[in-house]
């Protein structure tokens, strides 16, 4: 039988990080480089997101129309609308839907 779970993480996971933080923490170029990649990615990452965040919610300020009322009264329409949200670059539109499900907005 095969270990796939080491409690909640996963081995392979596991040490896929483990190899990254050590080659964080490696002195020299090797560690230079890693660190400026990583910051570099969670920098772009995070405003990305940001972005898309911002444009939702700024179109919903701007139009005055609520996202998560539209989801819920949209019926059978909802699927596609959920998933026209989460296929938008980024994931701001899948972080709404996601939202909007976990407090029952949405249904499955």
């Amino acid at each position: 039988m095969e270990l796939r779970w080491l409690g909640i993480v996963r081995p392979r996971r596991a040490g896929v990080a483990a190899l990254l933080l050590c080659a964080m923490a490696a002195p020299g170029l090797l560690g230079e480089i890693t660190r400026e990649m990583v910051i570099a990615a969670y920098l772009q990452v995070s405003v990305f997101v940001a972005a898309t965040l911002l444009i939702f919610y700024g179109a919903e300020r701007f139009f005055r129309f609520d996202i998560r009322s539209l989801l819920n009264s949209s019926g059978v329409f909802s699927v596609p609308l959920a998933a026209a949200l989460g296929a938008t670059p980024g994931c701001g539109g899948a972080v709404i839907v996601v939202a909007a499900y976990s407090v029952g907005h949405v249904r499955f």
